[in-house]
Parts: structure tokens; sequence; C-alpha cells
């Protein structure tokens, strides 16, 4: 931020109250009616105003400059006592401001209902601050980009005329470039910035019938991917940012210290898990290579004064030697202070006599480095010369180590944190979601496409691995509650919900948070029961939350930003005593419930918790006693109508909750990336990675994706890589086959490219034709990690021709893997021609035996004087 110029500020005058209207002042502020009726106007539209003034509204005359209102003190005003307003003025155009006024003034009627403080804060009330309550003369040149503070203290004097009973103010503050001798209580033209707000106060200790107020906060994850991602640093930047000191979670904690607060949790906070780095990684015993561990190579030993790694001063301390950074610089000897007899004690320069330190008595410097005595004025002498160029050299003195920068929180610590402050939460205070906050409207209005044990198993699951510690607390609280993202429940959708918390909850469903709206079917209608029963669900007592208070709150941060933690905090406390002054001698019960992901600063949580404790009008009530009383009120119906934009404006963004990224189609994909990975889990030898996306899995039906389908859909497609991957890293290699018998066995090839094994792969066959018959399907096949197998199956031969083997491979289940393959076979059945082939062959060799035999004959006759064989005998001619 660039720094400012500012000048000397001129003295502060006090404000002037005009005499002329201190009287009609009073006079309004006395009989103004505190039960006045609201206006009639919505807080999202800006009606045309009336007035002449420039300075209506929010704006900025001076473009780029704005007026923020960072702190009230008090919180809340006390009538005749000073308040102090402290902000900064924010110069975001192109040219330098001049600033020299800032005044505080407030309109001359009060403020007495909600809609009062909108039309005030958005600029459509005709109304002029004319009553100057302050001002602060300021001085300040703002560059581009720079910003200036301001101070501005209200005197008491200026609020003794305001009633005891509590009230509201509606302030403007304006920056103008007025110089101290035009100074007037109202500046008049156009002014560089303004800023309207609004100041409550109160001066009695109590009123009769206090607003009965009710927070329900949740505490719950943001729509970050990276919260599963399976990097180290991306993983823990993410989760530090969700549940870390400066997380949304821990400002809520830490600074909402109103009393009574029920905290809405999801337990997938408590621990952070992290996926593996894909499906499936290799085990230790599936390494191909195994890395041996590293050499270790000791240092030489020395062998002489000369080979000595390390230097011996005189001693006996080694180091390394280390050379100087400048070897012409020396060292001059440290100055030390020696008394003198007239004043202070003057520093001793070496090389001269002690309490000589005059060089020849002459001034060159003209008196600046001079020092006079600050009691009598004498001259103790002319400051020490600089040391000598040269001189003998002294080692420095120790230089003083700074202070140790804090160590970053872990995100172990930061998650042992977290769960120790709700260790110390009132166990009736402390409501707990199913674990992820899957999304209950999804799951009720999808039931066609989301399985009934696709359901139970969202609603039943605990946190993937969660400690001991964490478990027991989730034995604490209550687990019978739904918040479901419904703009406007219906008495069937609550049905829905009791039936599946009666399947999946100890107790079934007992109290169920909707809009208020379910109740008044109005959004301007003023709060009454905080808590209703159901007259469609007898057992189930519906919570009304205020949509207008906490669409404020869930705008806090944003108003924050733009015009100041003070201002956001003011705007709230005084929507709340409109509240109270619509109807101040009714009890009634104002539920405030900000919407999943709200993010208010922590000095704005800070400053509404000390509102809430000096607001008299006001008086917490934990959500147990509200449901407990509402035991005995009339059953009531739901009326179906969701917060009106056309009355909440802008603010009906914020409180009626986005459409669900999870269609119908995309309800089935989840269904079967689920299927797909209990596949997976029956052929993986190790399902430890596998398993370790299931939570990720699970997670994609959660509520939170409402606020970022973008990012649902980033990791939808992530899942759907590493499943499809998986998948197809198992298949059956290409092949043809001819096939030339009447029966027999055919073997295919099945590859696992997976880093390790797989068991139980089914193969399906099926022929495209009548010419091949497949007798029996392949068995089960184990494939190691890298590998292939083959496949035996037998076949029968049915006619001669070609025919294409479709082949399916799947898990047990039927998930399949790979991509369906053909296999080309050609068919050569033997039939009957195998046998005139044998019997021509047969013939063949008869044949061929008889002419050898003849052959044999012949040769005996050719040669008549031959002897005869061995042991024949000769007959007679």
């Amino acid at each position: 931020m660039t720094p400012t110029t500012r000048r000397r500020a001129w003295a502060a005058r006090p404000p002037r109250l005009p005499v002329l209207l201190t009287a009609p002042l009073l006079a309004v502020l006395v009989t103004s009616g505190v039960g006045a009726e609201p206006v009639g106007a919505s807080v999202g539209t800006s009606p045309d105003s009336d007035s002449d003034s420039d300075r209506d509204g929010n704006g900025d005359g001076d473009a780029g400059l704005r007026i923020l209102l960072d702190e009230v003190d008090p919180v809340v005003a006390r009538p005749g006592q000073p308040v102090t307003l402290r902000g900064r003025l924010v110069n975001e155009g192109p040219d330098v401001s001049r600033l020299n006024l800032i005044t505080v003034a407030a309109a001359m009627g009060p403020l007495t209902s909600r809609a009062d403080v909108a039309g005030w804060v958005e600029g459509t009330d005709p109304r002029s601050a004319s009553w100057v309550l302050g001002d602060d003369a300021l001085g300040a040149v703002i560059p581009p980009g720079g910003q200036d503070e301001f101070e501005v203290t209200v005197p008491g004097s200026s609020l003794q005329f305001l009633p005891a009973t509590p009230a509201m103010l509606g302030v403007e503050l304006v920056a103008s470039a007025e110089e101290e001798t035009d100074r007037v209580p109202v500046p008049d033209g156009p002014a560089p910035a303004v800023l309207r707000t609004v100041l409550t106060t109160t001066g009695q200790p109590s009123v009769d019938v206090p607003l009965e107020t009710t927070w329900l906060v949740p505490l719950t994850l943001p729509p970050d991917a990276e919260l599963s991602s399976p990097d180290d640093t991306e993983h823990t930047a993410a989760w530090l940012a969700a549940v870390g000191q400066d997380s949304s979670v821990r400002q809520w904690l830490e600074h909402l210290t109103v009393p009574e607060v029920t905290w809405w949790v999801d337990p997938a906070a408590l621990v952070a898990h992290q996926p593996a780095e894909a499906l499936v990684v290799p085990g230790p015993e599936e390494d191909a290579e195994p890395t041996a561990p590293p050499a270790v190579s000791e240092p030489p030993e020395p062998t002489g004064p000369d080979d000595k790694t390390d230097e011996t001063d005189e001693s006996g301390q080694t180091g390394t030697p280390t050379p100087p950074e400048d070897m012409d610089r020396e060292t001059a000897e440290p100055v030390t202070a020696q008394p003198t007899g007239t004043g202070p004690s003057a520093p001793s320069v070496p090389g001269r006599p002690d309490g000589d330190n005059d060089s020849d008595g002459d001034d060159d410097n003209d008196g600046e480095d001079s020092t006079a005595s600050p009691e009598d004025g004498t001259d103790t002498g002319p400051a020490p010369a600089p040391p000598p160029e040269t001189g003998p050299t002294s080692e420095p003195g120790p230089n003083p180590e700074p202070d140790p920068e804090p160590e970053p929180e872990t995100l172990e610590e930061a998650l042992a944190q977290l769960r120790l402050m709700l260790a110390e939460v009132d166990p009736q205070l402390l409501w707990w979601l199913p674990t992820d906050d899957p999304d209950l409207g999804l799951l009720v209005t999808e039931t066609d496409a989301v399985p009934t044990a696709v359901a139970d198993d969202l609603l039943t699951r605990l946190p993937e691995q969660a400690p001991p510690a964490v478990v027991q607390l989730l034995r604490q609280g209550r687990q019978n509650v739904a918040w479901p993202a419904l703009a406007a429940p219906t008495a069937s959708d609550v049905a829905a919900i009791s039936d599946l918390y009666a399947r999946t909850r100890e107790g079934g469903l007992r109290a169920v948070l909707v809009p208020r709206e379910s109740f008044t079917a109005d959004s301007t209608a003023p709060p009454r029961l905080g808590a209703v029963p159901l007259g469609d669900s007898p057992d189930v007592v519906a919570i009304g939350a205020d949509s207008w208070t906490s669409g404020l709150v869930a705008a806090s941060g944003s108003d924050a930003e733009e015009h100041g933690a003070g201002a956001a905090a003011q705007r709230l406390l005084a929507h709340t005593l409109g509240t109270w002054l619509e109807a101040p001698a009714s009890p009634r019960t104002l539920v405030i419930a900000p919407p999943r992901g709200a993010e208010v600063p922590a000095e704005v949580l800070d400053q509404l918790s000390e509102g809430w404790a000096r607001a008299q009008w006001l008086s917490p009530v934990s959500a147990q006693e509200v449901l407990d009383r509402a035991e005995d009120a009339d059953p009531v119906g739901l009326s179906g109508i969701a917060p009106e934009e056309e009355v909440l404006g802008p603010l009906s963004d914020l409180v009626v909750p986005s459409a669900s990224p999870v269609l119908t189609s995309r309800a089935r994909d989840l269904v079967r990336l689920q299927e797909d990975l209990d596949g997976l889990s029956q052929i993986l030898r190790d399902t430890d990675a596998l398993r370790s996306w299931e939570p990720v899995l699970d997670a994609q039906w959660s509520t939170r994706w409402r606020q970022d389908e973008d990012v649902w859909v980033s990791t939808w497609r992530t899942l759907r890589h590493e499943v499809a991957s998986t998948r197809d890293a198992v298949y059956l290699l290409p092949s043809s086959v001819n096939f030339l018998a009447d029966q027999g066995v055919i073997h295919l090839t099945v590859v696992n490219d997976l880093p390790v094994a797989v068991e139980n792969v089914q193969l399906r066959l099926r022929p495209s034709n009548g010419r091949l018959q497949v007798t029996g399907q392949p068995d089960p096949v184990d494939v190691g990690p890298g590998s292939r197998a083959s496949v035996p199956f037998q076949a029968r031969s049915i006619t001669r021709g070609e025919t294409v083997l479709h082949v399916r491979i799947t898990a047990p289940d039927g998930t399949p893997l790979g991509e369906d393959a053909e296999v080309n076979v050609r068919v050569q059945p033997t039939g009957v021609w195998i046998y005139w082939v044998l019997g021509g062959l047969a013939g063949l060799v008869l044949v061929l035996g008889l002419r050898r035999a003849l052959t044999s004959s012949s040769r005996r006759t050719a040669y008549p004087g031959s002897s005869p064989a061995p042991g024949s005998e000769e007959r007679p001619q």
C-alpha cells in the first residue's frame, strides 16, 4: 500500500449542534414510537429518491475514493457517553486526492424497523443527515492506491438527547476537501466520499420482553478439489486453508463468542483424508528392481599436520576457517563510555587519553554534533571523532540474535486444535451432519437414480481412518437432525428424509432446518416462533431460519470489504434492533443460520459478539431449548414457499441454495463409478490404494458442491480417468485362430499392465454365428503384475467357415475390464472327408507293400544259382 503524505492536523473543534435544532430534536426522539410499522420497501430494490442531496447511499463522489468504517467503540453506544469511530480513506482512483475534513452526521429522526435500516444504508431513505455529531481535521493527501486512517470521537454531549430505550440512528460519514476556514456542519455540494451506516444505542439495563436469538452455525469444508489431491503440498495447503488458524471454521469458533451458539459440524473436517497417487500402486514386494542402500563413504583420515580438516586455535576450539569478507577491512576498538564531571558520559576514542576527546578545539561541523546539557545548557564538547583508519584490531562483540519467527502451524496441529475446540463445546450445542454433508435434497429428489443402498451408505459412513479421539467425539452431541439444501421443502420431502434417517440414524429424524418462509409464506413477516412441530410428520420439529438476517450475516464479508468491519457489524445489530422495535412487547425467537460456506471476517465477529453482550434487546437461547419448547406448540404444515427475491434482493442468492451439479445422469454415473470400484476391489490383490479413493467418490455427493459446480466437474473427471485407466489396463491380446478339428482347445492371451497382480479375472465368450460352439467357458485366471497369461477353453466345430468370437473380460461381479475384444476364428471341421483321406492313404500303403513283395520275388527268379537261405530245404524238381 502506498503511504500517504499527511500534513499536521488542525486542532479538532468540538462538534457544533445548532441551538435551533436542539429542542426539535429532543421532541422528535422522545415522541418517535418504538413500535412503528415497518416501511413497506423491499431490501434489494432502490426506488427513485426525491432527495436533492448528492450524498445519498454509499457512493463515491470522487471516483475510486471510499470510506471504510472499521470500528465503533463501544459497539452499542449509551446516551451521554462518547463514541469513537475509526476507519480508513482508500483511494482506488487514478488521481491524487486531498482530504481536509471528515464529518459524522445523523438523520434527525430515528430508524424504527428493519426496512428503515435497509432504506437508509442503501440510500433509498430521502432524509438527509443534518445533525452533526463530530468531525476530524485530516489534512491528508492520498496518492492512487494509498489510504489514510481517521478517528472521530463523538462527545457524550452530542448523544445526551437520545432516549433510554434502545434506538438506532442513521449516520453518514462525509469526507471533503474543505479548508479549515470554510468548515460548516454539513459541507454543501458533492462530496468526494460518503458512507451511510447506522449507530445502535441503549440506555437502560434491560427490556421487559427481549428478542430471543438462536445461532446455528455450519462448520463444513469448502468446495476445493485439492482437499483430495494425492500431492502432499497441494493437499496440506488446501486443508490448512480449510481448518487452519486462518480458516473460516476457526474464525467462527474463535471469534463468535455469543452465548448458546449451536455448531453444526461435518465430521469429514476432523480427518484430512488423502488418497493414494493412483487407484493402483505397486507394493514393496512387487517392485521390479529393488534399490540397494546407498554406499557410505568414510572421510579420509589425516596422515599428517598438513592433512587436518579442522583448524585448532590456542584455546583448543576447532572449527572450519572462513576467509573474511573484506581482507582490507580493519576492525576498530570498541568505543567505551567514560564518566565526565560536567554531564553525561562521553565516549572515549581509542588512541587518545581518557577524557581528552577534543581534537584541536575547532568545530568544523558548525555545532551540529555538539551535545548541550539539558539542565544548565553547558556544552559538553564536540561529538567524538570517527575512529582512525588504522589501529589495533579486536574481535567484534556478539550480535544479538533476532527473535525466532513462530513456526507455521502444521496440518496435524490444526486438526488437533479443531478437535480440542469441539471437545470443549457443550454436547447440547454440538450437532453433527453426516460425513461429507451428503446432499439430502438430491437424495430425496433423485430416488430413481440413487439406489437405497447408496443413500444409506452415505448417511452411515464415518470419516476414513478416523482416530479413536474423533470416534469418541462423534458420540457426543446430536445426529438426528437434518439440514436439507432445499429452498422450499414440502411435506413429502421431509417425509422422505425422515424415512432415510429412520433406516440410518438411531431414533430417526427429530428436527429439520427449513427457511422461515415455510411457516409464514412471506419474507417480510416478522419472526414469531423459532420452531414448530409438523402436522404431516408428527415426530419431526421444523426450525425456521430467518432468511433476511441469515443473508445479512452471509453478506457481511463482502460488506466489510466494501464499507468496513464496523459498518457491517452495525448493520447486523441495527437489523436485530429493528426486528425488536417492530413488536417490542411480543415474545419472539429469531433463528440465525448462515448458509454453508459463509465467510465472516474475524473483526466483524468480534464486534458482533461484543454488541450481542451489550444489546439489551437481545437474549440468546440454545437451539435445544427452542426444540424443547416447540413440542407444546400446535402443529403446522409447510407452505412450500421459498425466500422471496423481490423482498430480499441480492441476499436471496446467498440464502437460496444453488442447483446441485449432480443431475440425474450424473447421479447414475456416480453409481456406476461406485460399482466399478467394487468390481476392481474383487480382482486386485492389493486394494489399499483403491480403497483410499472411495471417500473421494462419496464426497462427490456432498452439498458443498452447490457452491462451485466447476470444481465438482474437475474432481469427477479425475475419478473417472483413474477408474477407466485401471479397468483398461487388463485386456485381451488381439489374435486370429485357425481351428482345424471337430472339437479341441483354443488358447487366448490376457494382458495385465497394472503394477499389481490381478485375480479371478473372468472371460465370457460368445461366437457370432453357429459355425463354432463354445462347449466350456474359461476358468478364472490370475495374472501377475505387468505380465500376461494364456487362457484355454473348449470349442467344437459345427461347419466350415469364419466366425467372430466376442470376448468380454470382467470381474467376478460383472464389472467390465478393458474393451470388448473380437477374435477371428477360421473353422475347418474334419467331417466325412477325413475318412476317405485315411482310406486312400491305407490303400496306397497296401499297394506299395504288394509292389515291394512282387519286386523281391522277381529278384530271386533272376538269380537261380544263389544259395538258399540257411535252414531252407531243397525241393526236387
